[in-house]
């Protein structure tokens, strides 16, 4: 069984495209974390790689190969910067811009003066591989802290897409070791862009579970128990930082705290002012 490898690609391309949409109209309707950002920038390189590689022989292999494959590994990129901003880390900034320079150098190199398109898919999938790996390890250590629940779903599917780009990469050079053109690649590809397809849904599903929990454990906070001082009436956040009643509930909820004095404290403060509204005739 042979499936067409450019019909997959458009299909993924398609699904990239209403993950791109499903993400901009959660995260822009409601309170969002730092970090929402990149992953909706992710969905939407995702669904240019996947449009851009669907095109692979009617466009230029500027765009479909070296630029296609450039957003795939950008768009993984962007969910790693994504994570550490939203669990309040610095992203690696120097390994982003490795990883999207090895891909577009070496996939210039290897399309245009070498042509090899073996090399070029053990080259993107031991990328994806080590991002993806380096993903389900901070997603188990770092972000099941965060959102205080377990997160198996993404560390699953990032830990597959891992071991599944590394049998690619191996799979290929044994077997397919003389590719021509991808779209006529046998079932190794056609396998990989179902999967890739499969796991973008469940891997931007992940994504939204961990911040929607993040939101119901504020919730939780602010219906529970909040030490607040005796004296100046300030609340103690999560992090142990004493903020102002008004500051800690706008960063909570969507409330917008605004300022008046009420009667008592008005006869307190300016009993003059309470004194002249009762002489007045």
């Amino acid at each position: 069984m042979n499936l067409d490898v450019r019909t997959l690609s458009f299909v993924a391309a398609i699904n990239a495209l209403i993950l791109f949409l499903w993400l901009l109209s959660i995260f822009t309707s409601r309170k969002r974390y730092p970090g929402t950002t990149g992953w909706i920038a992710s969905a939407f390189f995702l669904f240019a790689a996947m449009a851009a590689i669907s095109f692979r022989g009617i466009l230029h292999d500027a765009l479909t190969v070296v630029l296609g494959n450039t957003c795939f590994i950008a768009s993984f990129v962007l969910v790693d910067l994504g994570l550490r901003r939203f669990a309040g880390d610095r992203p690696a900034f120097i390994l982003y811009v490795a990883a999207t320079s090895l891909i577009a150098v070496s996939f210039v190199y290897f399309t245009f003066f070498e042509p090899q398109v073996a090399i070029r898919i053990a080259i993107i999938s031991c990328s994806i591989s080590f991002l993806c790996v380096r993903l389900a390890w901070y997603t188990h250590s770092r972000i099941r802290r965060i959102v205080m629940e377990k997160t198996t779903l993404l560390v699953a599917v990032f830990a597959l897409l891992g071991l599944w780009d590394l049998t690619r990469a191996v799979l290929t050079l044994l077997y397919e070791p003389a590719i021509n053109d991808f779209m006529k690649s046998g079932i190794i590809q056609s396998t990989t862009v179902i999967t890739f397809n499969a796991a973008s849904i469940l891997m931007y599903a992940g994504l939204v579970t961990i911040h929607a929990q993040r939101l119901e454990n504020e919730l939780k906070t602010l219906e529970g128990f909040l030490p607040i001082c005796a004296s100046c009436k300030k609340i103690r956040d999560d992090r142990g930082y004493w903020k102002q009643v008004e500051e800690y509930i706008e960063h909570h909820t969507d409330a917008t705290m605004t300022h008046t004095i009420c009667p008592d404290c008005v006869q307190k403060l300016y009993p003059n002012i309470d004194d002249k509204k009762t002489d007045s005739p």
